[in-house]
């Protein structure tokens, strides 16, 4: 079992590096299957369908000395940018990495800070979200 907190997420959008953020969402492959009735009380059979990839959602914590400048290139390269983001998991020992990691790929589709709330002890946080091509690389 890996622990998250032992794991490397990266984002790349248009050919810059953002870093190491702190969680990725699930990484969900689905496909739209189909079943169908043989007729005349026969069994019902499964066929297969087109695979898809749900989006994915990678967060840290928005540091404004750090990533005022990211926040606002990001928010100008949603809806069309290329992105690509890497998960990894890390030894608990060696703080290095183990195997190799899932790549996923697709659009920048949102860009969303949180957390400005004065009456919160929340920490503000930058979140991305990709619209994932169909295959991990």
């Amino acid at each position: 079992m890996s622990k998250s907190y032992l794991s490397r997420v990266t984002l790349n959008v248009e050919g810059v590096d953002y870093g190491i953020f702190e969680s990725i969402s699930a990484i969900n492959g689905t496909s739209g299957t189909s079943k169908r009735a043989t007729g005349g009380g026969g069994p019902i059979k499964a066929r297969p369908g087109r695979q898809t990839m749900e989006n994915v959602t990678l967060a840290k914590e928005y540091e404004p000395d750090l990533h005022a400048g990211e926040f606002r290139t990001l928010m100008t390269n949603r809806g069309w940018g290329r992105a690509t983001a890497s998960f990894q998991p890390i030894s608990p020992s060696e703080r290095s990495a183990i195997g190799e990691p899932v790549v996923v790929s697709g659009i920048l589709e949102r860009v969303q800070l949180s957390g400005g709330d004065a009456n919160s002890d929340d920490e503000m946080m930058l979140e991305v979200e990709l619209s994932l091509d169909g295959e991990l690389g």
